[in-house]
């Protein structure tokens, strides 16, 4: 646990816009091409994530892969779902700004190495309680 420390907010800040960029983009790209594209670097990662675990869990490498893309795709069609509802590109930016900011800060309360647990916590519990975004219904 750390003291709050101004340089906390401002990572929040740099991160959040990371994730607001990511976000619009996928809201943005649903609402014209009506599909969503989850090519992104962030989600990319997560899969890697979770292809490294699948495999420490002695998985077969084909299928620790599978599992990761999969997993990458689950995680972004959420994001996307809780952080506007898909479609609404001021919920998008909200939530990012929302997300990085909280995940930053949370170092205060919890070690830094579950940050992305709890950002990840947040997500399920925007999930579960505005399935429908941060506003709403999408628009289109």
């Amino acid at each position: 646990m750390v003291a709050f420390d101004p340089q906390l907010l401002w990572n929040g800040v740099v991160v959040g816009s990371l994730i607001a960029l990511a976000a619009l983009g996928l809201t943005l790209l649903f609402g014209l091409l009506n599909f969503i594209n989850i090519a992104y670097g962030e989600y990319l990662a997560w899969g890697a994530y979770i292809a490294l675990g699948a495999k420490w869990a002695d998985v077969p490498f084909i299928l620790a892969i599978v599992l990761g893309a999969i997993g990458a795709g689950l995680i972004a069609v959420i994001t996307d779902r809780i952080v506007g509802g898909i479609g609404d590109p001021v919920g998008a930016v909200v939530g990012g700004y929302a997300l990085g900011i909280g995940q930053n800060l949370s170092i205060i309360f919890i070690p830094s190495e579950y940050t992305p647990a709890f950002a990840l916590l947040i997500l399920i519990i925007g999930l579960l309680t505005r399935p429908s975004g941060l506003f709403g219904e999408a628009t289109r």
